[in-house]
C-alpha cells in the first residue's frame, strides 16, 4: 500500500492542530487494505470510502456525521482513524454497541481495538463488585501491576492504555474526566491515557446523557440513616446548596471511618453528591431543575454546556459525532461554537 506524506490543519478551540494522513485514499479500494478481515468486510458500501475522507480533511474541531441506519458508519470512522493515524477513543451509550464494535473491530476479527467498562461491570474476587472493591481499598487494586490477582478492571485499563483504539461507555469516560478534574490527594488513577481523536457515536443522545451524569440525586432514608439528619423541606437550591455545605464533611469522614463495605460506598457516593450540591448556588451559568418525589430529591441541569469540555471533549483536538439522527443545532447544547463545527448529512437509501 501507498504511503503519502499528505498534513492537513484545522483550529480546535484554543490550538491549531495539524494532522498526518499516513494513507493515500486512491489505495485504499478495500476494507482489507485497512486491516479488516475480507471475510467480515468483503467490500465498501456505496460512499463509505468518500465520507471517510470527507471526516479525516474536514478542518473543523467537531465534524457532525448524521448517517442514517444501515449507512456502515463504525466502519467510515473507523477508517478516520486508521486514515489519520490517530490514538482514538470511542464513546457509546450502550453496552450492546460496545459488544458489536469489539466484534468487529476487535482483537478476534483482526482490528487493535480495546475495551473498557465502569467499575460495576468487573467482578471482583474479594468484594464481589469491583467498584466496592475500590471505596475499600480491595487488596487486588494495591496490588503491582502483572501480579496474580490484579484488579480485573485496572487489567482492563492496562490493556487499554496501550491500544491504539478503544471502546468505552460514556459514563465511564465522564467519570474519567471528573477525576482529571479533582484528583484525590494520593492523585488520580492511571486511567487510559490521552486520546487525539474521539468518536461519539449515538452523538444525539450526548446532552442528555452529560445532563444526566452532572445530576444530584438525594434519598431521604440514606441521608436520615448515614447522617443522622434530615433533607430541607423546601424547593429554593440556595437553601439546599447551603445545607450541602455544612453536612459534607460529616459524610467524607463517616465514610473514611466506616467498615461496612457497602455502606462506605453509598458514604463515598453521598459526600461526593454533597459537595457538588454545595456548589450549585455559585453556578450561575447553568439552569437547574429541582424535583421531589417519594422522598427523594433531584437536580439535574437544563443543559450542562459548562461541563462539557471538562467531562467530555477533554481538550481531544478532533471530536466526531455520529448518529443516525444527529441534528445541525446539536451544538448548541453541549457548549461548542457553530464555528468549530462542519455538518454532513449522509443521503438516506
Amino acid at each position: 500500500m501507498l504511503r503519502e506524506a499528505r498534513k492537513i490543519t484545522h483550529k480546535g478551540q484554543n490550538q491549531t492542530t495539524e494532522h498526518k494522513i499516513v494513507l493515500s485514499f486512491m489505495s485504499c479500494e478495500l476494507p482489507s487494505d485497512f486491516g479488516l478481515p475480507p471475510a467480515r468486510f468483503p467490500t465498501f458500501r456505496t460512499g463509505q470510502l468518500d465520507y471517510a475522507e470527507s471526516l479525516v480533511l474536514s478542518p473543523a474541531r467537531f465534524p457532525l456525521f448524521n448517517a442514517p441506519c444501515g449507512s456502515g458508519k463504525s466502519l467510515i470512522y473507523w477508517m478516520s482513524s486508521v486514515l489519520l493515524d490517530l490514538r482514538t477513543l470511542i464513546l457509546t451509550p450502550q453496552i450492546q454497541l460496545q459488544e458489536q464494535l469489539m466484534r468487529d473491530f476487535g482483537p478476534d476479527a483482526g482490528g487493535d481495538l480495546a475495551c473498557v467498562m465502569g467499575q460495576s461491570r468487573y467482578q471482583c474476587d474479594t468484594f464481589h463488585n469491583c467498584e466496592i472493591g475500590a471505596a475499600n481499598e480491595c487488596p487486588a487494586r494495591r496490588a503491582s501491576q502483572g501480579q496474580p490477582g490484579r484488579c480485573p478492571y485496572l487489567k482492563a485499563q492496562d490493556v487499554a492504555r496501550g491500544s491504539k483504539r478503544v471502546v468505552a461507555n460514556t459514563a465511564f469516560w465522564h467519570t474519567q474526566g471528573r477525576i482529571k478534574a479533582s484528583p484525590s490527594e494520593s492523585g488520580p488513577p492511571p486511567g487510559i491515557g490521552s486520546f487525539d481523536m474521539l468518536v461519539i457515536d449515538e452523538g444525539h443522545k450526548a446532552p442528555e446523557a452529560l445532563a444526566d451524569f452532572c445530576a444530584i440525586k438525594l434519598v431521604e432514608r440514606e441521608i436520615e440513616e448515614l447522617l443522622d439528619t434530615s433533607c430541607p423541606s423546601t424547593s429554593r437550591l440556595s437553601v439546599w446548596s447551603q445545607w450541602a455545605r455544612q453536612i459534607a464533611p460529616s459524610a467524607s469522614l463517616r465514610a473514611r471511618k466506616c467498615e461496612n463495605p457497602r455502606e462506605k460506598l453509598k458514604l463515598l457516593s453521598l459526600s461526593r453528591d454533597l459537595s457538588e450540591l454545595s456548589s450549585i448556588e455559585a453556578d450561575r451559568g447553568t439552569k437547574w431543575i429541582y424535583q421531589s418525589s417519594d422522598r427523594e430529591h433531584s437536580f439535574t441541569p437544563v443543559w450542562a454546556t459548562r461541563h462539557a469540555e471538562p467531562l467530555l471533549f477533554q481538550g481531544i483536538q478532533k471530536c466526531i459525532l455520529t448518529s443516525a439522527t444527529l441534528l445541525p443545532t446539536i451544538w448548541r447544547y453541549l457548549g461548542i461554537s457553530e464555528s468549530d463545527t462542519e455538518y454532513t448529512d449522509v443521503a438516506n437509501t
